[in-house]
């Protein structure tokens, strides 16, 4: 079991800080397989949106629909403060079904 004390102060900027990790991927593969950003500059969004852009500049991203490709992924290691002895090993779920395949 494992036992995360909560951030009771919350993480500053963080849909910021979540939005350029995105961005960051979404720019990296875009050569290997499309994606479906538009933009993430809210001057060059619908009106609709950029009459918020205080609230939504920098954690807003513009889109189009795409198809779902049903896969996930999960990445563990570690970090300092992190209670688990050894690190996670893909091994440890190969024998069970994965859910989404």
């Amino acid at each position: 079991m494992h036992f995360f004390r909560q951030n009771e102060q919350g993480i500053p900027d963080k849909g910021k800080l979540l939005t350029q990790i995105s961005l960051f991927w979404f720019d990296k593969l875009a050569h290997i397989i499309p994606n479906h950003v538009v933009t993430a500059n809210v001057d060059e969004m619908p009106e609709e949106v950029r009459k918020y852009k205080d609230q939504v500049d920098g954690r807003s991203i513009l889109v189009k629909k795409a198809e779902v490709i049903p896969l996930e992924a999960i990445v563990r290691g570690y970090i300092t403060g992190m209670r688990e002895p050894e690190p996670f090993l893909l091994s440890n779920i190969v024998e069970n079904e994965a859910p989404y395949i």
